[in-house]
């Protein structure tokens, strides 16, 4: 069986008041780990959430990068199973959380990161309020 592998959380929670804008929050949430700031501006209602649109992934790296974390690209869908997972442990050994873009329902995106991998099990941070939020059985926990 394989050690534990999980960062350390942030010291500050990162909550997320406007669901449509996971990408901004996953930024914050990234660069929070490594002690930086998002230096951009969150939208704070829906409305300008969707003024802004979707954060794409070169979008992202250029929040992370624009805020002092180099960021890159990386096509995860195109491996193994095994490459993939094997991404993630070096990745995360370098204490470096990985932000995965996936398409949640049909017709939307949606950002979470993976901090951390327990065994079989991938250990992540979600935007969505309701894994992060007063629905939470731990709230409070990212």
């Amino acid at each position: 069986m394989e050690k534990a592998l999980v960062l350390t959380p942030p010291a500050k929670p990162v909550f997320h008041p406007v669901p449509m804008a996971c990408g901004y929050y996953v930024a914050q949430f990234m660069l929070a780990f490594r002690g930086k700031r998002l230096r951009s501006l969150i939208p704070q209602n829906f409305r300008e959430a969707l003024t802004d649109g979707p954060i794409w992934s070169v979008e992202l790296v250029k929040l992370l990068s624009e805020s002092g974390e180099p960021a890159r690209v990386v096509c995860y869908g195109a491996g193994s199973e095994y490459s993939r997972r094997m991404f993630l442990l070096d990745q995360l050994q370098k204490r470096k959380p990985v932000a995965i873009l996936v398409r949640a329902k049909l017709l939307s995106l949606h950002w979470f990161v993976v901090c951390g991998i327990e065994g079989p099990d991938l250990l992540i941070y979600d935007p969505r309020t309701r894994y992060g939020g007063p629905s939470s059985s731990r709230w409070g926990l990212p």
